[in-house]
């Protein structure tokens, strides 16, 4: 697997993401869909949170577990989910 560097990330969609989603959460009914959501806007929050404080992050196909990410301490993205 070859690792490649963006130096300029545009967090644009995942801050208005986040907004977004805490709209929908407003109109849920089931705990699955306010558990989702909630999952997603800490994750969206989360790559937010690492490219502002200069920290790696990967974004990756759902064929590799992003819990092994998370063991080293590295937000993981899978962009088919995202």
């Amino acid at each position: 697997m070859k690792l490649r560097k963006i130096e300029n990330f545009d967090l644009t969609m995942f801050e208005q993401n986040i907004g977004v989603m805490e709209q929908m959460k407003s109109h849920c009914v089931a705990r699955s869909e306010t558990m989702y959501l909630d999952m997603m806007m800490k994750l969206s929050g989360d790559v937010v949170s690492a490219v502002k404080e200069g920290r790696p992050f990967i974004a990756s196909g759902m064929s590799f577990p992003t819990e092994i990410y998370a063991a080293m301490g590295i937000v993981g993205l899978e962009y088919d989910m995202a």
